[in-house]
């Protein structure tokens, strides 16, 4: 009994590993700082490039909509400068703002500032909590899904 207990847990663990070995690699990231360190690090989306062709009104476009369709808001706060703000639960409790300046070339995501985020700089690093992260490597994601249209 004791040797069958001992060999099926080996097994699993030998497939887990196994699994783990072969499925994580193949997950692609393009972010330009990942730390599985600490979580709450910031991570900067690398800047979504733009298919060539496409025009800055196409570029406008897919950023647009790219925010509407994650519920954001967005206005333009100068050319090629969009804010986009995340109000959660839009009570202004926990929020995220973000610029976007964008030209025939790239879209880059800068963060602006959070409410109810847990912002802080450690270090010399800036530490987000981890929604904030995903938030903003979902609407790059998005961006250059619809410009790839």
């Amino acid at each position: 009994m004791f040797a069958l207990r001992l060999t099926t847990k080996w097994l699993a663990a030998a497939l887990f590993s196994s699994f783990a070995s072969f499925a994580l690699p193949s997950i692609a990231s393009d972010w330009e700082h990942e730390s599985a360190a600490d979580p709450r690090r910031m991570i900067v989306p690398a800047p979504v490039s733009v298919p060539a062709g496409k025009s800055l009104a196409d570029v406008k476009e897919a950023i647009n909509k790219s925010l509407a369709g994650r519920r954001w808001t967005g206005k333009e706060t100068a050319p090629n400068v969009i804010e986009g703000t995340f109000d959660r639960k839009k009570n202004g409790r926990i929020a995220l703002v973000v610029s976007l300046k964008y030209d025939t070339r790239q879209v880059e995501i800068i963060y602006k500032e959070s409410k109810g985020l847990r912002y802080e700089v450690v270090n010399g690093e800036a530490m987000l909590h981890s929604r904030a992260n995903g938030w903003m490597k979902n609407l790059a994601s998005d961006i250059g899904r619809f410009l790839a249209r």
